[in-house]
């Protein structure tokens, strides 16, 4: 996103061809490493025919990527009507670098969410008293919570 930073002399190496290589190369493990968990659930998915976000991410992240690669590669496979800047391509590798970032980081907080609901509800189960009052055709009696069954009633 450094052509959106005001003019500061970058305009040369990331406007260009280096440009262009440095962001093939700073996705390229991103998307392939980082992202490895997507494409491995979304084939999984897929085998199974049942399709859901992994297989969403996963098709959108690689098809951005692989995209970005036959522009750079191999422009000449693009009508001239898809040039952007300079008459290339436009790639799309920080796109798929930067939504693979994001997924990570949805889980890593969804995962610290389920944690702490966990941590909450363990907390709940301590408070639970050692005894329950059940209640008889006599009356209501303290019983220990260990003696009481399926279809006792209790208060």
């Amino acid at each position: 996103m450094a052509h959106l930073v005001p003019e500061w002399g970058h305009a040369a190496w990331t406007g260009g061809a280096p440009g262009r290589w440095m962001q093939f190369l700073l996705s390229t493990p991103v998307v392939f490493w980082g992202g490895r968990p997507f494409f491995v659930r979304a084939w999984q998915s897929a085998r199974h025919g049942s399709m859901n976000m992994f297989t969403l991410i996963a098709l959108g992240v690689g098809s951005a990527w692989l995209f970005s690669a036959a522009a750079m590669l191999v422009p000449a496979w693009f009508p001239a009507s898809a040039g952007g800047h300079g008459g290339a391509p436009g790639i799309y590798f920080e796109a798929a670098a930067a939504i693979i970032v994001l997924v990570l980081l949805g889980q890593v907080l969804e995962l610290r969410a389920r944690q702490r609901t966990g941590s909450a509800v363990r907390e709940l189960l301590r408070l639970t008293p050692p005894v329950a009052r059940l209640v008889t055709p006599e009356g209501e009696r303290e019983v220990p919570l260990a003696t009481v069954q399926t279809g006792d009633q209790v208060r």
